[in-house]
């Protein structure tokens, strides 16, 4: 045949058709064919026909998007079928599509299997890429080699035909001395071997069925002893099937028709045996599944250990089930699996304690750096934990903080530094400054006024700011005046003392000496008047300074009596009391600083109290709603598991039952199936075994044995494999025991490795607590050190001080009264002073102590609140766990009653299908000559051989092919691919 396809062409229509035309030849001749039926079916249905032209042409208007089948027929010829697969067009593609279809017919020989054409010649398919139809040309060459191996096969037949002659004349004559000898069944099956030969042998056939008569006559005289027999033979089978009542059943109709037989008897005692044997078989066997079930339901529940145990009493019922060891051998395995994966987070849960211990140790130690280290490397290790999260996050904020201290405190010891810097140059400056006014005193005293000034100039170019050396340049150059003899006015003109007074000397020099007599009289007489009230008005600012002194002591008295009293309220937390005292002592001082900072820790203390108060309550109440909710869900958990528990026992027993009644009546069926079926072979077999073996007997029995043989050796082989795989697999699980016992005893070395290291860690962490406290012990002598120095060096300051002062008072005489207010002040300024740093440091101590109270109390709180949690977590995961339970279980028992409905569905579906038997099969046209058993016949093929055999089992008949090629052998039944296996178990053996 020729399939050419033009260029689909495009034309404008109101419709759009497929356009199909072409014309119809005879094969291997340009002569084209009229008279030939063209038929078209759309998508299955008849839609259009018509017959070629003279001229062997035809052409069709059809509708776009179908399926087509053109079909081809003429008799005597090749019809064909050619499929064309339009549909796939799409909706968007415009215009009418043309498809040139040239078929080509031949005539058929006698003989030729024209079912062959019964299946489509050739297929189509629109391509949306290429925009046409295209055919599937390899299936056209496969439908061409089929005609050419039908053709091959008839070209053999011919050549065969004068062999299958005589092999004919030979079955007739064997079929005839065979019921010469009332062999009846040899003569039928000679003569149904002939007929195979030539179906249409009418003498033939009518010897068949003469033998046939032949056969039923001798059946119904042997009728009586071949049933007792039958009937014993199938009570035997049916015992052997533990089928006891139909043996029963067998046995007791042999003994009715020979009531004096041994067999049926015997027969009747050995089911009566069998049944007990069964019934107590059944209850082991009933335990041993119910055994196996809860077993399996604790493998799958990864309880191992329960289910080793169950495995092994399953064993202990059937020793000889593999089943259950290969089980126990698996939770073995993955028990060790589990044991590893263990280990392995018991040794990360190590490095993490220690990792933990050695961060906490840093952090407590205030190496916070560190400590952030090593917590994020315990993170790694365990990453789902809370703790070395907020630790390490604590760590970062206590690393700022002290990196924010560490600026405070340089800055702090740098303003210290510049304060004591300037205090030491101060401290010189005033030693300089009084060895100075020491000197200018010493010449003030021996009346060198302008020597004395001169010196009291220095001091003042030292301490600028001072009053003294001022005052007594004042007074040296008012004695250089009354020396000099200038009027006091004039001295008060002019401050510059000494270049005034020589400029008036020089100018007095001119005068009269009377004059000047008279003048220094009044002079002198006026620095007694002012002398007289110099000394008054010093009187009275000395007793009013007297008086302010005496009220700002009483002043401090008061409020030194009411801070100490108010701190001793506040030492014994009586807040009310110390808040009254302070609010007193402000009365006293308003703008005091150390009583406002008091009053302000004792409203933060009160408050602190009601939260404790409060949070204690809380924690009470929240601990005892969590101890009542965690026991509700236990008891609700308890009593859903046990309605569980009962629903599943319930349902497990009833589909045990189910199952149980299926079996039995699914085995019954069988058993009384397989008894007809053996029943009928044994009764052929029994037939055919009458007479001697005969060349046909001879030919298939040698053919049995041989692939008797050649199973046997594939079953000894597979033995071998089998035997060494089990070897091999002993071995390995020797060697994977060997390798989790090395594995565990490492395991069990890495435990005790970390025990030893965190005992020496653990002893590295005292030695290293030790050593701090010996560093903090150490610290604070060093710190006892230095505040007992600058408290012996603020003494001596004082005391240092307090000479300058009396060696004031002793020789300056006079001039001191004149700084007696200014050294009050600082006296007062001094002690108050001391009194702010005393009451600071008590106050840094007490703030101190409270924070550490307080971090105390924050820490516990801390602890309390991460036990909480940690219950709370612990609460929350079991009964997740539970819900994850009772969900499995839910899932399981869902999963277990939809096999169990498949199950049932599938035995009710099998129920409905009646079994058919070989008798129930209609023969189809042409296999009424088909012998009973195998038949076999070969022909060759381009290329290779093909091997057909026929089996026939009553009226079944089923044709095996075997396609022996270069490329390799192939099996087919029915058309369908098969296995060797198959086909040596399904065609080499009669009445099988």
């Amino acid at each position: 045949m020729i399939l050419a396809l033009f260029v689909v062409m495009e034309s404008m229509a109101q419709e759009d058709l497929f356009l199909v035309f072409g014309s119809v030849k005879l094969e291997d001749a340009n002569k084209r064919l009229p008279g030939v039926d063209v038929i078209v079916y759309q998508d299955g249905v008849l839609f259009d026909q018509l017959t070629t032209s003279a001229k062997g042409d035809y052409d069709f208007e059809l509708p776009l998007r179908h399926l087509y089948t053109f079909s081809f027929v003429l008799d005597g010829h090749s019809n064909k079928q050619i499929e064309v697969d339009a549909s796939g067009i799409p909706e968007g593609v415009i215009g009418n599509r043309n498809m040139d279809l040239d078929m080509s017919m031949l005539p058929l020989p006698n003989g030729f299997d024209a079912s062959i054409f019964e299946d489509a010649y050739g297929r189509g398919e629109y391509d949306p890429d290429k925009n046409t139809v295209v055919f599937d040309n390899n299936y056209t060459v496969r439908m061409r080699n089929r005609v050419n191996a039908e053709f091959a096969r008839l070209e053999r037949l011919d050549s065969e035909s004068e062999r299958m002659r005589e092999n004919f004349d030979d079955f007739v004559r064997k079929g005839d001395r065979s019921g010469a000898a009332k062999e009846w069944q040899k003569a039928i099956d000679f003569y149904e071997s002939a007929l195979s030969l030539f179906p249409d042998e009418q003498e033939v056939i009518a010897k068949r069925d003469q033998a046939q008569s032949g056969l039923d006559a001798a059946n119904a005289s042997n009728a009586s002893a071949a049933a007792f027999q039958s009937l014993l033979d199938e009570g035997d089978q049916a015992l052997s099937r533990d089928d006891l009542e139909k043996a029963r059943d067998a046995f007791s109709e042999a003994k009715e028709l020979q009531p004096d037989a041994r067999e049926p008897r015997e027969g009747l005692r050995r089911v009566d045996e069998r049944e007990e044997a069964m019934q107590a078989e059944s209850e082991s066997n009933a335990e041993y599944l119910e055994i196996i079930e809860d077993a399996d339901k604790y493998f799958e529940r990864e309880q191992y250990d329960r289910a080793i145990n169950l495995y092994s009493e399953a064993s202990v019922l059937k020793p000889g089930e593999r089943y259950p060891q290969n089980q126990i051998d698996e939770a073995e395995t993955r028990k060790s699996d589990l044991a590893s994966q263990a280990a392995d987070i018991v040794e990360r849960t190590i490095q993490y304690e220690a990792l933990i211990d050695e961060a906490n140790q840093m952090f407590r130690d205030d190496d916070y750096e560190n400590a952030l280290a090593k917590y994020e490397e315990a993170g790694l290790l365990l990453p789902a934990e809370r703790f070395w999260q907020q630790r390490a996050e604590a760590s970062r904020e206590r690393l700022e903080e002290m990196l924010s201290d560490q600026a405070a405190r340089a800055a702090r010891e740098l303003a210290a530094a510049e304060r004591a810097a300037a205090s030491a140059e101060l401290k010189e400056k005033r030693r300089k400054y009084d060895a100075i006014n020491d000197e200018a005193d010493v010449l003030f005293r021996n009346d060198d006024y302008e020597s004395a000034i001169v010196i009291y100039e220095k001091a003042l170019a030292v301490l600028p700011d001072e009053r003294y050396p001022q005052q007594r340049i004042n007074e040296a150059q008012q004695r250089i005046n009354e020396a000099a003899g200038i009027d006091e006015s004039d001295d008060k003109e002019s401050e510059d003392g000494t270049s005034v007074a020589e400029n008036k000397n020089d100018r007095k020099k001119r005068i009269d000496r009377d004059e000047e007599e008279s003048r220094e009289g009044a002079a002198a007489a006026q620095t007694d008047d002012s002398d007289a009230e110099i000394d008054s008005e010093r009187s009275a600012r000395q007793a009013a300074e007297a008086n302010a002194r005496a009220a700002a002591e009483a002043t401090e008295d008061e409020y030194d009596a009411l801070i100490a009293e108010a701190d001793n309220a506040f030492d014994a937390s009586n807040w009310t009391e110390s808040r009254r005292r302070y609010d007193a002592a402000l009365r006293v001082k308003p703008n005091d600083r150390y009583a406002k900072s008091r009053l302000s820790r004792i409203d933060k203390a009160e408050a602190g109290e009601t939260a404790i108060t409060e949070d204690g309550n809380d924690f009470e109440e929240r601990a005892a709603v969590r101890e009542a909710q965690r026991l509700r869900e236990e008891q609700e958990f308890e009593s859903a598991e046990e309605m569980e528990r009962a629903a599943q026992d319930a349902e497990r027993q009833r589909r045990l039952d189910e199952t149980a009644a299926l079996e039995k009546e699914r085995e019954k069926q069988r058993q009384e199936q397989a008894g007809l079926d053996r029943k009928r072979a044994e009764q052929m077999m029994a037939n055919l075994n009458a007479s001697e073996e005969d060349e046909v007997e001879t030919y298939f029995s040698e053919a049995l044995r041989s692939e008797a043989i050649a199973r046997k050796a594939k079953v000894e082989e597979a033995k071998r494999s089998q035997a060494e795989l089990i070897s091999e697999s002993a071995a390995n699980a020797v060697d994977r025991r060997a390798t989790r016992q090395r594995q565990n005893e490492d395991l069990d070395r890495l435990a005790q490795s970390n025990a030893q290291t965190a005992v020496r860690n653990q002893e590295q962490r005292i030695a290293s607590f030790v050593e701090q406290q010996e560093e903090y012990r150490q610290k604070e002598n060093a710190a006892q050190i230095r505040s007992n120095r600058l408290i012996e060096n603020g003494e001596d300051a004082v005391a240092n001080e307090k000479a300058s002062q009396t060696r004031m008072q002793s020789d300056r005489g006079r001039d001191y009264t004149l700084n007696v207010p200014d050294l009050d002040s600082k006296k007062r300024t001094w002690r108050n002073l001391f009194r702010g740093i005393k009451r600071s440091a008590e106050e840094k101590r007490s703030v101190s102590s409270e924070n550490i109270a307080s971090t105390s109390k924050r820490y516990r709180e801390i602890g309390r609140g991460a036990n909480e949690r940690s219950q709370e977590r612990w609460f929350a995961s079991r009964r997740q766990a539970k819900k994850v339970d009772r969900a499995l279980s839910k899932r399981e028992r869902e999963s277990q009653q939809r096999a169990y409905d498949k199950r049932k569905d599938e035995k009710e579906r099998l129920d409905k299908m009646a079994v058919k038997s070989p008798q129930d099969y209609q023969l189809a046209e042409g296999d009424e000559d088909v012998l009973q058993g195998v038949s076999e016949e070969s022909y060759d093929i381009p290329n290779g051989l093909v091997i057909e055999r026929t089996v026939r089992d009553g009226n079944k008949v089923t044709r095996y092919r075997k396609v022996v090629t270069k490329t390799g052998t192939y099996y087919f039944k029915a058309d369908h691919s098969i296995t060797s296996v198959t086909w040596k178990r399904e065609t080499s053996m009669v009445l099988d």
